[in-house]
């Protein structure tokens, strides 16, 4: 019988998910959440574009949002949709009541994101 690799979770028992670094993906994901939770205003520190554009300020009304599926659940899927020259709404098809998350095209980049997925040229 050939020898596998324990899973993740038990090749360091000493690390727990608690103290494991988050991605930068994670990382960034969690201050956009954060900043558009409940009750949150217009203008969400750390969504401020090098320009000085407000992520947060620009207007989703005629954004048109295409979706990304992938892997065993297709139950829900990623929609993205550029919201300006440098800005993207990135929501989520299972919850498409919450306010979509707000990025840059570089922080689409550093998250692994690429927009061609979607159908949508850069």
């Amino acid at each position: 019988m050939p020898h596998s690799s324990p899973p993740p979770s038990d090749r360091h028992p000493e690390v727990t998910k608690s103290q494991e670094k988050p991605s930068a993906y994670t990382a960034h994901l969690r201050k956009h959440r954060a900043a558009a939770g409940p009750g949150a205003s217009d203008e969400l520190e750390g969504a401020v574009m090098q320009n000085g554009t407000n992520l947060y300020a620009l207007d989703l009304s005629g954004a048109s949002f295409t979706k990304a599926c992938g892997g065993p659940c297709t139950e829900g899927c990623v929609t993205l949709a550029r919201i300006g020259e440098d800005a993207w709404a990135l929501g989520d098809s299972k919850r498409p009541d919450a306010q979509p998350l707000r990025f840059t095209t570089e922080e689409l980049d550093a998250a692994g994101i690429d927009p061609v997925r979607f159908g949508i040229g850069v």
